[in-house]
């Protein structure tokens, strides 16, 4: 989720949307895309500060505004807060017919976790998500394929971060196979696998290949939940190899 309401925090900062209407956004953000209950004042100052929207809150200043504005009730909890019923539609029109409807899609963390960090590399996120979002969907042959290219660029950047990129480059410059890559990795001269994840990388790169290649065989979804836990191990541990 921390991708996704960077995004939108820059969507707001982009249209510099005043302290309350932030504040009111991010209640509709959280409460509309990211499938929170009610969001406490403290949640909304913290992601104000952490995105550099507003620093320095008057916290009483600011409640009073959230309070005092008719498209927002009181939570269940203390000082946390709700789009009303009635006014659902003018702030869905107003913020999801603007901000990207790829970020406003919800996405569970249901092949890849979504928790771990992948340095902020924006375009790793987003191969996560689809990764994620194709599996909710049902587009199985999609999923693999995300999966298989997202460990595909881990393994990339583990070399990288060890000072190998040369040992997976042709001589003409370009990135050498994900074959040639797994292959270069089982030589044990350049990254330091778990003793499962050459095995994982296999069978990832095949269901991907398969996914992409095969003339009359359709991915299953059985197909993807099969290659857990080990892929979230996998997925983990090149995160943790290339530093990110």
């Amino acid at each position: 989720m921390s991708s996704r309401i960077a995004d939108f925090a820059a969507y707001l900062a982009e249209k510099r949307a005043s302290e309350v209407d932030s504040a009111i956004g991010i209640i509709w953000f959280l409460t509309r895309q990211a499938g929170e209950e009610e969001v406490t004042i403290g949640t909304i100052i913290k992601i104000l500060a952490e995105h550099r929207l507003r620093s320095n809150v008057n916290v009483s200043r600011l409640n009073e505004k959230i309070r005092r504005n008719t498209g927002i009730i009181a939570g269940n909890g203390r000082n946390s807060y709700r789009i009303r019923a009635t006014h659902d539609k003018m702030f869905s029109d107003k913020y999801a017919g603007s901000f990207p409807i790829a970020r406003a899609v919800r996405v569970t963390d249901s092949v890849i976790q979504n928790d771990l960090s992948l340095g902020g590399r924006s375009h790793l996120d987003q191969i996560r998500r689809e990764a994620n979002g194709c599996y909710d969907s049902g587009f199985y042959n999609a999923c693999a394929m995300m999966c298989r290219r997202l460990v595909e660029l881990l393994l990339i950047e583990a070399f990288q971060k060890g000072g190998h990129i040369n040992a997976i480059t042709a001589a003409n410059g370009e990135l050498r196979s994900f074959g040639d890559i797994i292959a270069a990795t089982k030589s044990k001269q350049y990254v330091k696998l778990s003793r499962s994840a050459p095995s994982t990388l296999d069978k990832v790169k095949a269901t991907g290949d398969a996914a992409a290649h095969h003339r009359y065989y359709n991915t299953s979804k059985r197909d993807i939940d099969d290659l857990n836990p080990n892929l979230r191990q996998l997925v983990a541990e090149l995160a943790a190899l290339a530093g990110l």
